[in-house]
């Protein structure tokens, strides 16, 4: 295909091909030196300027604040771009992805709030993945609970069987097993009498 007409604007440069008009990514179209009457492999100048806006667009986003992989491919759909495996592994190449850094960043963020299991569904939402949640150092910390407990409720001392089960749904809530909610209302309730 032979290029008919070459217009550069800011983001893109329009080039005519048989009649229709075409951009191109200015990276693209300066990397293929693309001038008018010269022959170009157009499908493949298309594919790899949507592969150029595609990898700006992901970074910009990514770089904005920490993000996982499946969030940037969300919102490139959203931006109706085509995340393809390509595009994703460079970001994480670049750093701008890293699942794994991003897990521990968020643990570490809510670990005073929030049990384990909270944790792993929220990472899960996120779409990060089983194993990069399984090499998380998750465990339930019995000062972390107490914490919670006499932050939340003040009153400790003759709490009836339906107000410490009541206190145990909380943790449960919270994301804390079973275990440990009921031994930590235990220990307050024992502490209080």
């Amino acid at each position: 295909m032979i290029v008919e007409r070459v217009v550069r604007e800011t983001q893109k440069v329009l080039v005519t091909v048989e009649g229709e008009e075409y951009a191109l990514h200015p990276l693209i179209w300066a990397q293929h030196a693309v001038f008018e009457g010269e022959k170009i492999d157009l499908e493949e100048m298309v594919r790899l300027s949507k592969r150029e806006w595609t990898l700006e667009a992901g970074l910009r986003y990514a770089t904005k604040f920490m993000r996982t992989r499946s969030q940037v491919a969300q919102y490139l759909i959203r931006k109706e771009l085509v995340p393809t495996e390509e595009v994703l592994d460079k970001l994480e190449e670049w750093g701008a992805i890293d699942d794994l850094a991003f897990a521990r960043s968020y643990a570490e963020s809510v670990a005073s709030r929030n049990g384990p299991y909270h944790i792993r569904g929220k990472l899960r939402e996120k779409g990060i993945s089983s194993e990069v949640i399984a090499s998380l150092d998750l465990e339930e910390d019995p000062e972390v609970i107490r914490e919670i407990l006499l932050k939340k409720y003040s009153q400790w001392e003759d709490i009836s069987l339906q107000e410490a089960m009541k206190r145990q749904k909380f943790l449960i809530n919270r994301g804390f097993s079973f275990e440990s909610s009921r031994k930590g209302v235990e220990s307050l309730k024992k502490r209080a009498e």
